[in-house]
């Protein structure tokens, strides 16, 4: 039986590719303004074009100061799936994504209450659960995958819910770079009306290319 990599030799792989901090979030000066305009475009380019996907998963990191992204599915029965994992540069993390799964104990920031009302909150971070920081660093999840990847602060934003479950979007950074603050909370709401939208319209012409 083959031996699953660890989650520390899987940070290693592309850890040399992130960006510095100074170099790969929104630039100092650009006001919410433009920071959301910037987003919104690029949400709605990622359309078209093959890497489209990519340029926006860049997009949003840059945007939240991100060095992990992942696509989440909270199943009808609430089992947490995570369905994809990205880098700072939108590249698939399809090891980490295979060792999330194969995780035998939940992430406590999913099992909490608030994360059950995710689809009528549209938006959840990790202070929103109620759990501290100093509580999760002593759980079997912060050992398995918060630490080995350096999440310590992260939001999801919820987008569409089908007969599967409800699919949301997670946003993770470094405790290094610190909670995401009230300004970054209000660019992530204006901007999650677009991202709805654009995943209905890729929904929609993936049914009519069938």
């Amino acid at each position: 039986m083959a031996v699953p990599a660890s989650p520390i030799r899987v940070m290693s792989t592309y850890c040399a590719h992130l960006r510095s901090p100074k170099n790969s979030y929104a630039s100092v000066g650009e006001t919410m303004a433009e920071v959301l305009d910037d987003l919104i475009a690029s949400a709605y380019r990622s359309l078209t074009g093959p890497d489209g996907h990519a340029v926006f998963m860049r997009a949003l990191a840059r945007t939240f100061h991100s060095h992990l992204l992942s696509v989440q599915l909270d199943s009808n029965d609430h089992h947490h799936v995570t369905k994809g994992d990205f880098d700072a540069e939108g590249r698939a993390l399809d090891e980490m994504t295979r060792i999330a799964a194969a995780c035998p104990v939940q992430s406590p920031w999913f099992a909490s209450d608030a994360a059950r009302r995710l689809p009528q909150l549209g938006m959840l971070s990790d202070e929103d659960t109620g759990i501290p920081y100093s509580e999760l660093a002593m759980t079997d999840f912060h050992e398995i995958i918060l630490k080995p990847f350096d999440i310590a602060h992260s939001f999801v934003m919820y987008i569409s819910t089908d007969h599967t479950g409800a699919t949301a979007i997670g946003i993770s950074r470094s405790r290094r770079i610190g909670a995401f603050s009230l300004d970054e909370m209000q660019v992530a709401r204006r901007v999650l009306p677009h991202i709805r939208n654009v995943h209905a319209i890729q929904k929609t012409l993936s049914t009519h290319s069938r």
